[in-house]
């Protein structure tokens, strides 16, 4: 389930590749949408008015007034075992129907990875890190500049007072099979 923008509303998958608008102030569902099978990962935009699901072989962009998909693409280096989105940075209005902005995702095996996806309708996908076996993307804020109680990760700052990290900024931090970790950031 991936809450939206407004938290009196979820997107929730279920099993069969179906996909729900719940509203809590209703108690019922608003809107289904048409998807694939096997969601695995479900993000919104900003603005609440679209949100991603990606399955283990593609990404489908979904508006919340229209039951269909708007746009979609193949998952690039091709099927995986799961992807989880981690961060969206597009401007969306209502009457956009094609893939923008950057995307972040991870994606499980074979070849698991951080890619960064970018251009006209994500033409561009980067390899950013190989073999990771898990990644999260967060905001900073006062509470990461101090020492991570990680005990995966070395006790010192991931952030410092005079890092450029600002607060429109999203981190990621990437951990490999091996025990490394990366931790870089994402323009708003």
């Amino acid at each position: 389930a991936s809450p939206g923008p407004s938290s009196c509303e979820v997107v929730i998958a279920n099993g069969e590749g179906g996909l729900l608008l719940w509203s809590f102030e209703k108690h019922r569902a608003v809107r289904s949408f048409d998807s694939m099978s096997g969601v695995t990962s479900i993000l919104w935009c900003r603005s609440g008015s679209h949100f991603l699901a990606a399955s283990r072989s593609d990404i489908s962009l979904f508006s919340r007034s229209s039951s269909s998909a708007l746009a979609r693409i193949t998952l690039p280096g091709g099927s995986a075992q799961g992807v989880s989105l981690l961060h969206w940075d597009a401007q969306m209005t209502s009457e956009t129907t094609a893939l923008s902005g950057d995307l972040w995702l991870r994606r499980g095996a074979p070849n698991p990875s951080l890619q960064h996806l970018s251009g006209e309708n994500w033409s561009r996908a980067d390899t950013v890190m190989q073999d990771v076996m898990g990644a999260t993307a967060f905001r900073p804020s006062a509470l990461q500049t101090r020492p991570c109680g990680c005990p995966a990760m070395p006790s010192t700052t991931l952030f410092s007072e005079n890092h450029d990290l600002t607060m429109t900024e999203v981190a990621m931090v990437a951990v490999t099979s091996g025990g490394n970790f990366m931790v870089a950031s994402a323009s708003k």
